[in-house]
């Protein structure tokens, strides 16, 4: 299990790292819970104690890490056939999760979409490509585009979330955490019984790597699978 520093650490790494010609792929399994905010979110005044508050390079709204959540990593070179536009690398994330979704018994779909207004919280809109389960969101999206590099990342929710820490997080109004609780669903609530994360996160970098070869089979020679942190 990693902390939401080790992701962020090596996001920025690779986002740094101008050399890297295949594309980087990581899935994370958190041991603690973390708030995550997206790049134009401001820090609340007063943190919650215990509850760590970072913010990544990507945009969107605030994300709340935890067991309850499967992340996903991927950089890729700017000029790879997936990074070609902002709502293609969309469609094609989105379109893969939900692939390994349904490979795990859960029925899911990417749904198409348009550009949303900004959210306090990732899960609280629902942006193009993003995946829903019963109408109900489990996949969440983002992405941040440099000259040489594209981050895209997703955050699948595998078990109950409790929203309200997140809501007290970022002194949300009462009522914030009760419409995420009816907005969301996860992969335990899907299914009626639990998900062992570790089995589900091996099985998405699989799926994943399958796909990042797939869209480019000659200009990708290998795909940097660095694997869900244990």
């Amino acid at each position: 299990d990693a902390d939401i520093g080790a992701e962020l650490d090596w996001t920025h790494g690779a986002l740094a790292d101008e050399a890297s010609a295949a594309p980087r792929l990581r899935v994370w399994l958190y041991r603690d819970a973390a708030v995550v905010l997206g790049r134009g979110q401001a820090l609340p005044a007063a943190p919650v104690p215990g509850l760590p508050l970072v913010q990544r390079p990507s945009g969107g709204g605030a994300v709340l890490v935890g067991p309850w959540m499967i992340g996903t990593s991927l950089v890729l070179p700017a000029r790879h056939a997936i990074a070609g536009s902002i709502l293609g690398a969309y469609h094609w994330f989105g379109t893969a999760h939900a692939r390994w979704l349904c490979g795990q018994g859960v029925v899911a779909e990417a749904q198409r979409g348009g550009a949303t207004r900004p959210h306090w919280a990732c899960f609280a809109g629902r942006g193009p490509w993003e995946v829903v389960a019963g109408e109900r969101k489990i996949v969440g999206l983002a992405q941040a585009r440099k000259r040489h590099a594209v981050l895209l990342v997703a955050g699948t929710l595998v078990d109950a979330v409790p929203w309200q820490r997140l809501a007290e997080a970022l002194q949300r109004a009462p009522g914030d955490a009760a419409e995420l609780e009816r907005t969301t669903v996860s992969a335990a609530e899907c299914l009626g019984r639990p998900v062992d994360a570790l089995a589900w996160a091996r099985a998405l970098l699989q799926t994943l790597g399958h796909c990042i070869v797939a869209a480019a089979p000659v200009r990708t020679a290998s795909v940097s699978e660095e694997g869900a942190v244990r």
